[in-house]
């Protein structure tokens, strides 16, 4: 189980990554996989390469979004424990840095979407969505 004080990496040497408008696509160049990552999958994954971690990501998202903790927490979870299962993150031994100021407004939550390869995992149930 992930705990808050966890940190992430990512090997760059094997995993690539770039964003577009709405997702951030990665590629796996050893077993040639790829994912996309919309709704604040995005910010999850931008604030665990910027080394902030796994609690302070929840942290972030609660200072910046209308929704409960828990599920803020149990969606970090899912998309980090995800990704490390997929082997697109490791676990880090780095110190994070300090977590960024509050914004003044809070905003609606966008649930964390991961696509991989023809099929996407609904974040609510964990289960995957099947393309026709």
């Amino acid at each position: 189980m992930l705990e808050p004080a966890t940190t992430i990496r990512v090997d760059p040497s094997r995993v690539a990554w770039h964003e577009n408008d709405d997702e951030i696509t990665i590629e796996v160049s050893e077993t040639g996989a790829a994912y996309g990552l919309a709704g604040t999958g995005r910010l999850i994954w931008r604030l665990l390469l910027d080394g902030h971690s796994v609690g302070q990501v929840t942290r972030i998202l609660a200072d910046r979004y209308e929704e409960a903790a828990d599920q803020l927490e149990s969606d970090v979870r899912w998309l980090t424990g995800r990704l490390l299962e997929e082997g697109v993150l490791a676990i880090g031994d780095a110190t994070p840095p300090p977590v960024p100021p509050a914004p003044a407004e809070r905003r609606p939550y966008e649930l964390a979407e991961l696509s991989v390869y023809g099929r996407a995992v609904d974040v609510e149930d964990d289960t995957e969505i099947e393309f026709e």
